[in-house]
């Protein structure tokens, strides 16, 4: 009855990928319930309401993959564990903003990235051999509630340093830190092997991740907008 969802390496992804995990993952599921609404500046905000609605910015929870007949299981989780680092980001702080104002979700690790926008990707389709496009910013996201203060990253409940003993567990490893401090909150008992460095603070020594490292990886942070991209596409052609 207890999930714990491992997001430390994950830095993002699609926005349709974000929803299906979501509706999956929230409790009491209603796919009248809004999991998150989308603002565009006032000329895609415009364009967009005249050609679909007032309500076209709203994403709600979903039953079905969109476009097919899979079904999305109902976990229906009483609450739901996150490991964390600096490097989740994105479409992962969009899963965990968007289900706060439905259930108890508990942080376990770093403070997450902070970001709380999305984008889309713009090349010269018509033309084959070219290699270079723009991947400018266009959405902000906001939960049920109207939150999207995140920007400096979500604080975690419980920090927890994934490099206290300078080694790497396997994924599932009861030895991992934070997944040790995970299922220790899920059971109610303590893991002695580890006990001590559950909590510890950060050391210097900590692996860094530096903001040079993550120019390296461009596409490492970001979220496509793909349920309404090609649409806002067709806008600015405009």
């Amino acid at each position: 009855n207890e999930m714990v969802l491992d997001l430390r390496y994950n830095g993002g992804g699609a926005v349709s990928s974000a929803i299906a995990l979501s509706s999956a993952l929230v409790k009491d599921r209603s796919t009248s319930n809004i999991l998150v609404t989308s603002q565009y500046n006032s000329i895609i905000h415009r364009e967009m309401t005249k050609a679909y609605g007032s309500d076209y910015n709203k994403d709600l929870f979903i039953d079905r993959v969109e476009g097919t007949t899979i079904s999305i299981p109902a976990l229906n989780l009483p609450r739901l564990y996150v490991l964390t680092s600096s490097w989740t980001a994105s479409a992962s702080e969009f899963v965990i903003n968007g289900l706060r104002p439905y259930m108890d979700v508990i942080l376990i690790g770093e403070t997450t990235f902070g970001k709380n926008v999305g984008s889309i990707t713009l090349f010269e389709e018509d033309e084959p051999n070219n290699k270079w496009g723009l991947q400018p910013i266009v959405v902000k996201y906001f939960n049920s509630k109207g939150e999207s203060d995140f920007t400096t990253g979500f604080t975690p409940n419980y920090e927890v340093d994934e490099f206290a003993d300078l080694y790497l567990y396997p994924f599932g490893d009861s030895n991992d830190p934070m997944l040790g401090k995970a299922l220790s909150l899920i059971t109610g008992s303590t893991r002695s092997s580890h006990a001590s460095m559950l909590n510890t603070p950060f050391r210097s020594s900590q692996v860094d991740r530096t903001a040079t490292e993550r120019m390296l990886k461009p596409y490492r942070f970001d979220m496509q907008d793909d349920i309404r991209g090609e649409e806002i596409k067709r806008v600015i052609k405009k």
